[in-house]
């Protein structure tokens, strides 16, 4: 289903999948709504039906057989026959290794993901080709962009190309970069005309002063709030700060609530409050609930002026 512009899918055990209609558990409503929805991206317009798994009995390449001894994380692949499965993100990752939820078991749902069939061993993956004299990159990337599967664009001197395995769809709902959505729809290919530095890590540097307030339990923390713990930074996520409240940064292995940001000391300088002028002309039309509103409509509420954002939290705007 579709909700304020994200897409959601019902979990599919019998016993969760009743949870889907109960009130309480609508997508992003109350603490409880992901047990019985799982996130799939953001849209626009009308999304095709997704694709069976490919059982193909000649399709090459199985990665390491499933052990139930083993510990699995989110993406980890296996095989168990000739079907292969990739365990899901957290927290469904925590079921990927224990008993009664192995791949192809009536609970597989719930940490597995069917991914096809395969034979044989899987090859390494090669890494993308970063050739520095590489000439001809594509189009830049833009958000606006109509793509298709097999499309290619560059973000900087990096090409990506548009998945054509079914999953192109997330093309149109996420840039190749995204930091969670980009490798749902794009791949990348290689470099062009440069070569491609490699990601920055969060700086760590305990001479960096400035640590917002100490995370608190209880409080009401929004997307995009910002709290430290032991001199690092962490900021609550804007699609899972309903966790922000009662999870701490950094106590959950693979936690989407908090994205750490780096390192500080001492404390942020208290920020400027607005100037709020009386004689300021020309405020836009007061905000209005019933109002459908897009990405760049300014609206005035209690005397300060505010602006819909124009990527893709913009559809909260209407929510």
């Amino acid at each position: 289903v579709e909700r304020n512009g994200f897409v959601f899918e019902c979990r599919g055990t019998a016993d969760i999948a009743n949870w889907c209609g109960a009130e309480g558990y609508e997508p992003e409503t109350g603490m409880y709504w992901e047990n019985a929805w799982k996130i799939m991206g953001t849209c626009r317009g009308l999304l095709p039906p997704t694709a069976s798994p490919t059982i193909d009995p000649d399709a090459p390449g199985c990665p390491p057989v499933f052990d139930q001894a083993a510990t699995y994380k989110s993406g980890d692949r296996v095989s168990v026959g000739s079907l292969s499965y990739e365990c899901k993100r957290y927290p469904w990752s925590a079921f990927c290794g224990l008993a009664n939820f192995e791949p192809g078991s009536s609970n597989s749902d719930l940490g597995w993901i069917l991914l096809g069939s395969c034979d044989g061993t899987l090859a390494p993956t090669t890494a993308p080709t970063l050739d520095p004299n590489s000439p001809g990159c594509p189009a830049e990337y833009s958000p606006d962009g109509d793509y298709q599967a097999g499309d290619r664009v560059s973000v900087g001197s990096t090409v990506y190309q548009c998945k054509t395995d079914g999953n192109s769809p997330f093309c149109l709902a996420f840039g190749p970069e995204h930091e969670r959505g980009g490798s749902l729809g794009w791949e990348k290919l290689s470099s062009c005309q440069g070569t491609v530095a490699p990601t920055a890590a969060p700086s760590f540097d305990p001479a960096t002063p400035g640590c917002p307030e100490s995370w608190a339990e209880g409080t009401p923390y929004q997307a995009g709030d910002r709290v430290s713990v032991s001199n690092s930074i962490y900021e609550c996520d804007a699609l899972y700060h309903a966790h922000c409240t009662f999870r701490e940064p950094g106590t959950v292995p693979d936690d989407e609530s908090w994205n750490k940001k780096g390192s500080c000391e001492g404390t942020i300088a208290p920020t400027s409050t607005p100037t709020l002028d009386p004689a300021s002309p020309g405020c836009p039309a007061s905000y209005d609930p019933s109002t459908p509103y897009a990405g760049g409509d300014a609206v005035e509420a209690n005397g300060l002026v505010y602006q819909c954002r124009t990527d893709a939290y913009g559809a909260y705007c209407n929510a």
